[in-house]
């Protein structure tokens, strides 16, 4: 394994609830009489990408002349990255400690997502300098990708920018659809979903675990391959299992 590609911003935070407040103070300073309530915006997380999940929920209700979607999801995004310097938003266990694993073993990283830069400069930007954009050899997201998430696209030009082929990385996903864009690369991929993507269907991911865990925060495997270490963890030898398993197999 020379690459672990992890994926949506959910991968790295839980901020789909505040993401969700965000998207409600855009809609209502647009005078859109919208509002996105938790068992709702569960169900429209199964539409990777802000902006097509604005478009898509105005055509599904019925509206002829549908609203900027791009305008609106620039405004939360800024919505969210104030909302962010007032509230909490801390890394999910064992990110941080599986990035700076592969670091240390010579195994590149890569953030692939297809959401705007402006939403991962936010998370960098509050990580307390934990992390930054020189952690990762390549970032995806919607200004340098062609099609958006649950397309392959995302994940085949970072594949393409690091000159590996499918076989040579692993990915990390937090939704159905973002699995689905993985797996539609041609990667394994590992499902960490968060409060609002429980429900969805994993099943093309090899394994599914409740976070990557780290020392004194075990995680815990939900579904698929058992790949936890005895401390509850993720690592990245038993994720270059998971690759050798798959190539074994594929032989």
């Amino acid at each position: 394994m020379k690459a672990v590609l992890l994926g949506s911003i959910g991968v790295f935070c839980d901020s789909s609830d505040l993401q969700r407040q965000a998207y409600n103070a855009a809609f209502k300073e647009a005078e859109l009489d919208w509002h996105w309530g938790r068992d709702l915006y569960e169900k429209l997380l199964l539409v990777p990408g802000g902006a097509d999940r604005v478009r898509d929920f105005a055509k599904q209700r019925g509206i002829d002349a549908v609203p900027d979607s791009a305008m609106i999801h620039e405004r939360k995004a800024q919505i969210y990255a104030q909302m962010l310097d007032t509230q909490e938003q801390t890394l999910r266990k064992g990110v941080l400690r599986l990035i700076r694993e592969a670091q240390t073993q010579g195994v590149k990283v890569g953030w692939v997502t297809s959401t705007d830069y402006s939403n991962l400069v936010a998370i960098m930007d509050r990580s307390e300098g934990q992390l930054s954009a020189s952690d990762f050899d390549v970032i995806t997201h919607r200004g340098n990708v062609e099609s958006g998430k649950p397309d392959p696209a995302p994940y085949l030009s970072a594949l393409s920018a690091l000159g590996l082929k499918s076989d040579d990385a692993i990915a990390i996903e937090d939704t159905g659809a973002c699995v689905s864009s993985a797996t539609g690369a041609g990667l394994t991929c590992v499902a960490t979903p968060h409060e609002y993507s429980l429900g969805h269907d994993f099943s093309t991911a090899v394994s599914v675990v409740d976070s990557l865990g780290e020392p004194g925060f075990a995680a815990s495997g939900l579904a698929g391959t058992r790949i936890l270490d005895e401390q509850g963890m993720v690592t990245v030898k038993a994720l270059k299992q998971l690759i050798d398993d798959k190539v074994a197999s594929s032989a």
